[in-house]
């Protein structure tokens, strides 16, 4: 090349099949010819000023006979010939690099558009070295900065839960001594916000010449929603079984009673002024007026009870109880209220709400044998998403939020899973008899009734809260 004007002096053979020109047809010519029109790189003002013994490497592409655009690298180097000053170009065609690497960053894109979803990670683990890496989504849901020192051991014991330890680490164990091909788990995560998250683990583990693990790298997959769905799904199954076999069991002990009772009535008219007899009447009387009661809560809790709908306003029947409540709850315990103003009612039985009230606040109090708080609150609350609860898809909308809370001895996970069941309790009274556990299945059924639903929260040690949310009628549907 020409210095200056940079035209093309001389080519060789290789660059005529690389541009797909005759030597005769570049000759003469600039060498920017061979760029895209209007797209000649600033670069070449400085080649064009070179100086004997300069030397210039440039990426861009060049433009083929063809009009194939090519990517090339060029070394351009200037040296004396008969006084003047020439440039050569080594022009080398780039292509296939240029595409490898392109196709290498596709790669890496998918591979963090995969890894880096919300539901998706993946972990690397030195075992010799005992560092362990997450992807950036997991890592900060487990609160783990970059930096972090914690060996891979500790990280994994502090994050996973307590009853799930043993069998991971003997699954790893077996995975390493190759008893199984792949690591493969559910178990649950402990994020930095103190809430577990179930997750499905893989992995596969690296060893070195010697056959010894030095590595473990694998994935998850978030499959909280899925598990939630499989509980929910157990939980409705059993919870129905529980309905059909308490309202059939009401049924069978309100047959009976009628037979009592009836039995009872002839008695006392056959013998009207036997204070004896009298009095053992009485005895059965109190005795099925009780069973009566007992039969009411089962059919709450199975909803074959009778419901007298009408507009409750939730923060005026609590008033209304909170005398009662004080009366009932002892020294020890402190009530604190937070009633939000200007609730708008909700469509209920208002002596099931009474029910549902007293209730929680009774299990509350036994909750708290050495005293604490009891909280009452209300708010209006709103479901963003469609909700399943005993079964039955809830709709988004507004709700109004009843909760009950304590700080007493709370319940741990396996007593959580079982506190709506009928007939299910943990209390035990000064006679060492245990109570009927129709408390809280009551509860359950009454919101069922109301086509709410409740929620419970709990850690030993800490408290319990109850969250009940009733639908509140839209405009058409309170006018129907």
């Amino acid at each position: 090349l020409n210095a200056g004007d940079l035209l093309i002096r001389d080519i060789n053979s290789q660059a005529e099949a690389l541009f797909g020109y005759e030597s005769a047809a570049l000759i003469g010519k600039p060498f920017t010819s061979l760029c895209r029109k209007n797209a000649i790189p600033e670069e070449y003002r400085t080649v064009s000023g070179m100086e004997s013994g300069d030397i210039l490497m440039l990426e861009t592409s060049k433009i083929s006979k063809t009009g194939e655009e090519l990517s090339v690298e060029i070394k351009f180097s200037a040296f004396q010939l008969q006084g003047e000053t020439r440039i050569m170009a080594v022009v080398a065609d780039a292509s296939s690099r240029v595409h490898l690497t392109e196709n290498l960053q596709l790669s890496v894109e998918r591979l963090n558009l995969a890894v880096t979803g919300k539901d998706h990670g993946v972990w690397d683990w030195d075992i010799a070295g005992g560092s362990i890496y997450f992807s950036d989504n997991w890592r900060r849901f487990l609160g783990i900065s970059k930096n972090d020192s914690s060996s891979g051991m500790e990280i994994w014991k502090k994050h996973l839960h307590p009853d799930e330890i043993d069998g991971i680490l003997k699954v790893i164990r077996s995975h390493w001594n190759k008893e199984i091909d792949e690591y493969s788990q559910e178990h649950r995560l402990l994020g930095e916000s103190g809430k577990y998250r179930w997750v499905q683990a893989r992995g596969t583990a690296i060893r070195n010449e010697a056959g010894e693990v030095i590595r473990m790298v694998g994935t998850m997959l978030d499959v909280t929603r899925r598990k939630q769905i499989e509980i929910e799904s157990v939980q409705k199954q059993r919870m129905e079984g529980l309905d059909r076999f308490a309202g059939s069991v009401a049924q069978d002990l309100n047959r009976m009673l009628v037979a009592v009772n009836a039995s009872a009535r002839l008695i006392e008219d056959a013998v009207p002024q036997h204070t004896a007899v009298n009095q053992y009447l009485g005895d059965i009387r109190r005795a099925t007026e009780g069973s009566t009661a007992l039969i009411q809560q089962l059919l709450a809790f199975s909803r074959k009870s009778q419901m007298q709908l009408e507009y409750v306003f939730l923060n005026l029947e609590i008033k209304s109880l909170l005398p009662m409540v004080e009366g009932m709850i002892s020294k020890s315990i402190s009530l604190e209220t937070d009633l939000e103003d200007e609730l708008p009612p909700v469509l209920a039985d208002h002596t099931m709400i009474s029910q549902v009230l007293l209730n929680l606040v009774l299990n509350s109090m036994d909750a708290m044998p050495d005293g604490g708080v009891l909280n009452i609150e209300t708010s209006q609350f709103r479901l963003e998403e469609s909700h399943v609860f005993a079964g039955k898809e809830l709709e988004p909308g507004e709700y109004l939020k009843l909760t009950v809370g304590d700080d007493g001895i709370g319940m741990d996970d396996q007593v959580m899973e079982q506190v709506f069941e009928p007939f299910y309790s943990t209390k035990v009274n000064d006679e060492g008899q245990v109570s009927s556990g129709l408390g809280l299945s009551t509860v359950y059924g009454i919101m069922k009734q109301h086509n709410g639903w409740i929620s419970v929260k709990s850690r030993p040690s800490v408290g319990t809260r109850f969250d009940l949310y009733f639908p509140i009628l839209n405009d058409s549907e309170a006018e129907s």
